[in-house]
């Protein structure tokens, strides 16, 4: 059986300083704010409901930020230029790819 994508749900990160859960899209705890660390493992979230704003579906589609080289700052994928200090981001180093997360409440099959 094939599987059929959905849509793209909220994941969640836990900040390595305080030990906080943070929303993903967070690039700073909202506990302690230490910065989302580069190597960020997301999790999914206990509660999980489909994305529905039109705008953060094109963010969750558009893939994985990416940090500057020269500054180390978070940018969305497709970014040119750091947002931050104006760096050329060619050279920037792609966040890790999220896995995909099926969980068995939001899986469609197809035969």
């Amino acid at each position: 059986m094939a599987r059929k994508q959905v849509g793209f749900v909220e994941l969640q990160w836990k900040c390595p300083r305080c030990g906080s859960l943070n929303p993903g899209p967070k690039q700073v705890c909202v506990s302690c704010g230490a910065p989302q660390p580069k190597d960020v493992k997301f999790e999914q979230a206990p509660r999980q409901e489909l994305i529905k704003d039109e705008a953060e579906k094109a963010k969750a589609a558009a893939g994985p930020d990416i940090h500057c080289p020269y500054c180390g700052t978070r940018n969305p994928a497709g970014t040119k230029v750091c947002k931050q200090c104006g760096g050329d981001l060619a050279e920037g180093a792609l966040r890790e790819a999220g896995r995909w997360l099926v969980p068995i409440h939001l899986a469609h099959q197809q035969p």
